[in-house]
């Protein structure tokens, strides 16, 4: 980073220069030839192109900013390894806190694998509404009680 700013510094020198040189040689009475490239219109070109540089430098002063603020907020190295040793332990962790969680599943399955299933309620269900209910109960029991009455002799032989 520091090679950049040694660079920006190097490249402001050499347009300071530049705009040194190109002031000297309008006051040395070179401009105003009539033929380029010391034409009479050279002073309003340089005065343009100062005009730029400013605006230049004010961006580059702008960027110039905004990167020390990047940096100061930019992760290491360290913190980005730092934060992977974190992240590893901690899924170790839950890992670890798992394990019993997945046991006690296990167990749980296997304990239910023996009970009954919403099928076999349902078809045990059935089979029960099937059954004959009271009043066809009592009227079998009066059936065979008025079959013992009249048929007495089918206990006596």
């Amino acid at each position: 980073m520091s090679g950049a700013l040694s660079d920006e510094e190097n490249l402001k020198n050499r347009f300071a220069n530049y705009l040194k040189e190109a002031d000297e040689l309008s006051k040395s009475g070179l401009d105003g030839g009539g033929g380029p490239p010391h034409d009479s219109d050279m002073e309003r070109r340089v005065e343009s192109l100062e005009r730029k540089m400013d605006g230049v430098q004010g961006t580059l002063n702008a960027i110039q900013v905004t990167l020390a603020e990047i940096r100061t907020g930019m992760a290491t190295k360290d913190d980005i390894s730092s934060a992977r040793n974190e992240a590893k332990n901690d899924i170790s962790s839950v890992r670890s806190d798992l394990s019993p969680i997945k046991a006690d599943i296990a167990s749980a399955k296997t304990s239910l694998e023996g009970k009954a299933t919403s099928a076999s309620v349902a078809e045990l269900k059935g089979r029960v509404d099937s059954l004959p209910g009271i009043a066809k109960i009592s009227a079998v029991v009066a059936l065979i009680g008025a079959v013992l009455k009249f048929f007495p002799w089918i206990f006596n032989h």
